[in-house]
């Protein structure tokens, strides 16, 4: 959507203001495991004249253009600060009357049970490769660990199953985002188990687990070598009026990737920064526009969304550097498929036609594009991770599972309890030295 239209739609709220949205839900096809979700829109005209309707909703967090079934009519946009998708439409209602539009998009909040089934197989198959060697014992604790959260993960998922009238969306979309905070423990576990075994010299069989030494990177932070490219953010302010002429301010938020550094030209308009949120804007106090008249400003700013020339060709190098080594040495043929599976994504990441203007579109084309290079990226430092040179001793930090909190919090106060009685026998010390 433009954002001439987007203005031209913003005005007609304001001119419609007593149409009304009725009510907006979320309900689920009857399935014990739903497969997609029915976001139900209502829409209503309480006066007794035609007019016109703006509607507009948010499409939960997680959802993207590929998770949607079916638009009922209604057009999606893309909202660049929140970062979420929408759905919206423009009709006519007549005088009482309103109209139900149900949005289909697939159920994005479940974890599939195939992807469980695989991680417990693979922890079970890591701890057998490790029998007989100094960790077998640590591994079994790990794989219990395992176990119990990927049956804690089996039973929320459960709890929370859709069943249209006794559980909603909203209570089922939170036990998913409580199953993601597990399962990125049961991964962590998992990626110690494959640092032992590769360890070892033996081959994983599958690159599952993730560790702390390889955090995802945050697309703002990432090192890039070479110069960003340029884009023009366009700000279009018409004076309808064909005899009035307008004297109106102008401000712009921009997206929150750009910092003041980042704008590179703004042409008449001023740039700052807002102090409650950091965010960057562009503003002109007032602006003469004279009747019927269309005036343009251009706002060039760095490209901090198109990074794929800039961070491709470095991931792809130490990609084939890693194959090149596992290859060499002929042990690790699950970890080099891995690799060579990132390789084929990065081709696909330099395949892939974005949009070429400057908008929302392009914006969310990019991001998620951003996202995906930041998976590919977290695999090649998993690998660099589990291969660096590590000695028997510090695998793991030490060959137990952690204390308890039980125990930690026991510690604590024996501590505590002792720096309280040396603290008391100084004390009775000075006093009995003064007398």
């Amino acid at each position: 959507m433009s954002r001439k239209t987007k203005r031209h739609m913003d005005g007609m709220r304001r001119r419609h203001g007593g149409a009304i949205v009725l009510a907006l839900a979320l309900l689920l096809t009857a399935h014990a495991w739903a497969d997609k979700v029915v976001l139900r829109i209502r829409a209503g005209n309480p006066i007794s004249t035609t007019q016109s309707v703006y509607i507009k909703s948010n499409l939960p967090l997680g959802v993207g253009t590929n998770d949607i079934i079916d638009l009922d009519g209604m057009e999606i946009g893309y909202d660049i600060k929140s970062d979420l998708y929408y759905v919206y439409k423009e009709l006519e209602l007549g005088p009482n009357k309103g109209a139900v539009f149900n949005v289909q998009i697939n159920d994005v909040w479940a974890v599939p049970q195939d992807d469980l089934k695989q991680l417990e197989a693979h922890a079970q198959q890591l701890v057998v490769k490790l029998a007989g060697t100094d960790y077998e014992a640590t591994a079994k604790d790990y794989l219990s660990e395992i176990a119990t959260n990927l049956a804690a993960v089996v039973a929320r998922q459960q709890a929370s199953g859709i069943v249209p009238g006794v559980i909603k969306p909203m209570p089922h979309i939170r036990a998913y985002e409580a199953n993601l905070e597990v399962l990125k423990r049961i991964k962590t576990d998992l990626g110690y188990l494959e640092n032992l075994v590769l360890g070892t010299g033996q081959d994983i069989g599958d690159l599952l687990g993730t560790v702390k030494e390889a955090p995802l990177p945050e697309g703002g932070e990432v090192p890039l070598t070479g110069e960003y490219k340029s884009v023009v953010l366009t700000i279009t302010v018409q004076n309808t009026s064909p005899k009035e002429g307008r004297v109106v301010p102008i401000e712009k938020n921009l997206p929150e990737e750009i910092k003041l550094q980042d704008v590179l030209g703004a042409g008449e308009l001023d740039v700052a920064i807002r102090p409650e949120s950091g965010l960057c804007y562009v503003f002109k106090k007032d602006v003469e526009i004279a009747p019927g008249e269309t005036k343009v400003f251009e706002v060039t700013m760095r490209d901090k969304w198109n990074l794929g020339d800039l961070r491709v060709p470095e991931l792809r190098k130490r990609a084939e550097a890693l194959v090149e080594r596992l290859g060499a040495d002929g042990s690790f043929a699950a970890v080099e498929a891995a690799l060579r599976g990132m390789l084929q994504e990065l081709d696909e990441v330099e395949g892939a036609i974005g949009p070429e203007l400057f908008n929302d579109r392009y914006v969310a084309f990019y991001r998620r594009q951003g996202e995906q290079l930041d998976r590919i990226e977290q695999k090649i430092l998993r690998v660099e991770s589990a291969l660096r040179p590590q000695s028997k001793n510090t695998k793991l930090g030490f060959k137990a599972k952690p204390p308890s909190m039980k125990t930690t919090w026991l510690i604590i106060y024996i501590i505590l309890g002792f720096l309280a009685i040396m603290s008391l026998l100084f004390f009775l010390r000075w006093y009995g030295g003064k007398k």
